[in-house]
């Protein structure tokens, strides 16, 4: 009976997940969209997080995918929980990507179109990427340059089907399930340590996530991302991820990444390449 429940609840979850891409207009798929011929530059990553699979004890697929920059495929990878490297496009606001399909008789790659990503306006943007059961792909976009996302400033993305309220330091936050919302954080020396405090609505009551003391750099940005635990959908979860000030950003195909056990990354255990550690 145990198991019906939670096999119920982590439905819910998925569901609510999906909901919330919809809602946002995010639904990105491999289809026939007309390329503008405008040209446009960015600076831009990507948050991959797959939750499938979590509640039975399965591994996490890591996401392997090429683009192309200047007729050459760029490969992209990243754990499950990791953000990318960095890279750039130069070209229309759509930008495609791609699995290896084999070869054609001449021995060329083939290659699969698997996701459509519409970056929109010129800038530094983030791309939050998640994988359907089916291993369909769907994304959302965000614009994380400095007009949009400013330094000394903490965006918080509730993935939560809970109402999260946040506080850090002096500023105070209210986010709703499936919105986000900037907060600024006043930071007069190089360096400072502020009290930051999360909490879930549930049932109309505050339950406590987190409450501690964490440094926050001069001119640092960090995304604030809040989920249920697939395990336990009653339980939320945190994770901090700075987002960098970007300079010269080149592209080198990254390798390819293999599957890492879903225990270590449910523990945070998992390698944490812009993502803030738990002290």
């Amino acid at each position: 009976m145990i198991r019906l429940l939670r096999m119920f609840q982590s439905h819910r979850l998925l569901v609510c997940l999906f909901l919330f891409f919809i809602f946002l207009g995010s639904h990105s798929k491999s289809s026939g969209q007309k390329v503008s011929g405008e040209i446009r530059e960015y600076n831009f990553n990507i948050l991959y997080l797959s939750l499938f699979g979590s509640s039975n004890g399965g591994t996490a697929e890591p996401l392997n995918i090429k683009f192309f920059a200047d007729e050459e495929p760029i490969h992209l990878s990243t754990q499950d929980g990791e953000m990318s490297s960095y890279f750039r496009h130069v070209g229309a606001s759509t930008l495609y990507f791609y699995h290896e399909n084999g070869t054609n008789e001449e021995g060329e790659i083939i290659y699969k179109r698997v996701l459509d990503v519409d970056l929109g306006l010129s800038g530094q943007k983030l791309i939050l990427v998640i994988p359907k059961s089916n291993g369909e792909l769907v994304s959302r976009v965000f614009d994380v340059s400095q007009d949009t996302f400013p330094f000394n400033t903490a965006k918080l993305l509730n993935f939560s089907q809970q109402t999260i309220m946040a506080k850090l330091g002096d500023e105070v936050a209210t986010v709703a399930s499936s919105k986000s919302k900037n907060i600024p954080i006043s930071v007069e020396k190089r360096r400072e340590v502020i009290n930051f405090a999360l909490a879930a609505n549930l049932d109309g009551q505050p339950e406590v996530v987190e409450i501690k003391r964490l440094a926050f750099t001069q001119n640092e940005r960090r995304l604030i991302l809040t989920y249920n635990d697939p395990r336990d959908p009653e339980k939320v979860r945190y994770r901090f991820y700075r987002i960098a000030r970007l300079l010269n950003v080149k592209n080198r195909s990254d390798e390819v990444v293999e599957k890492e056990n879903l225990d270590e990354y449910m523990q945070g255990e998992y390698r944490t390449e812009g993502v803030e550690e738990e002290p």
